[in-house]
């Protein structure tokens, strides 16, 4: 009987030091280091966001945040900013960074890149907005698609910068700003920091 339970007790040990499983999908929170923005995994080993974001680093990427409390944490470190063709460079366009991390999340899927989206695509951006409890996915409408600028009828918020644009779960876009009070803004991935 004394046998059993040490060998119970001794089963139950690694479990309870593993981390706790994060939302299965890539959509993270900066925390340390960066602006309170959003930021999402393209791969294991590396994440996504708007260039503006990232203060210094390395910056700490929270997956699993909820009222303050976060399942897994990694730093981000070694920004990678797009290298632009001179019909991308604008400036928007150039607001986003690849950070690397150290090792993946633990149960933690990269989101997949998607087709440019088109005028009249309705799009979900999941975000962590500034003085949310919880992540919130804001419903938006593609309204302008010129270039590699995605114009959305909905409003971003402060912490939404870096969020992904998800259209059918794969990412189109990254948010990057708002326009006004009613319309944000984002653009097309740049696909060397997908690679």
């Amino acid at each position: 009987m004394i046998v059993r339970a040490l060998l119970l007790a001794c089963l139950a040990l690694p479990a309870a030091a593993q981390e706790a499983p994060a939302p299965p999908d890539g959509v993270l929170k900066i925390g340390r280091g960066g602006s309170g923005c959003t930021a999402f995994l393209v791969a294991p080993h590396a994440a996504m966001t708007a260039a503006h974001c990232v203060g210094g680093t390395p910056v700490e990427l929270l997956a699993g945040w909820e009222g303050g409390r976060v399942r897994q944490s990694r730093p981000g470190t070694d920004p990678t900013r797009p290298a632009l063709e001179p019909r991308m460079a604008n400036r928007y366009h150039a607001d986003q960074v690849r950070l690397a991390l150290p090792r993946p999340f633990s149960g933690l899927a990269p989101l997949a890149p998607g087709p440019a989206p088109r005028p009249g695509t309705r799009v979900e951006v999941p975000a962590y907005p500034r003085g949310a409890r919880a992540r919130q996915t804001a419903s938006c409408i593609v309204t302008e698609r010129p270039g590699t600028e995605i114009v959305l009828d909905c409003p971003a918020r402060a912490g939404m910068s870096g969020a992904p644009i998800l259209q059918g779960g794969r990412v189109v876009g990254i948010l990057t700003n708002r326009i006004g009070r009613d319309a944000s803004f984002g653009t097309a991935l740049a696909p060397d920091l997908l690679d």
